[in-house]
């Protein structure tokens, strides 16, 4: 920070300069610890709790894993069910992670859970359009004089 501006980089790698006057509000996501937040689908007929039971291994995993062990600072938080969606029903959580390494951790728990729900046979839905024709076989309508 500079007396004059506040320069600050986005994740996307934006720089950001605004004038000092004009902050009025900072938000810093690289103090102390972060939080990987982790929302994800499942199909209606999944056992959920079974679905949560997987979450909290695959995270225990990372845990064990030389590469991700320091950068998890707690197993995750599973808050549940979050929403009825159109096409699935959404789990919702989060993990505790050293500060900025939030992305890591939260790409590689995404990558490993869908590749713990395919051996488990667990549905990642997506949706679907189907369209109804009724009476498919009929002609249409003749138009007569207009």
């Amino acid at each position: 920070i500079s007396l004059r501006t506040v320069r600050l980089r986005d994740y996307d790698g934006s720089l950001h300069i605004i004038p000092f006057s004009d902050v009025s509000k900072f938000t810093n996501i690289t103090k102390d610890y972060s939080y990987a937040m982790i929302s994800v689908g499942v199909a209606y007929n999944t056992d959920l709790d079974h679905a949560m039971d997987i979450m909290r291994e695959v995270c225990a995993e990372m845990q064990r894993d030389p590469v991700y062990k320091n950068l998890i600072l707690d197993p995750i938080d599973i808050w549940g069910v979050d929403k009825f969606g159109d096409s699935s029903i959404t789990l919702m959580g989060r993990i505790r992670t050293r500060p900025a390494k939030q992305p890591n951790v939260r790409r590689m728990f995404l990558l490993r859970l869908k590749q713990r729900f395919d051996r488990e046979n667990i549905v990642i839905p997506y949706p679907t359009v189907t369209h109804i024709h009724e009476n498919a076989d009929a002609k249409p309508p003749i138009l007569k004089g207009i």
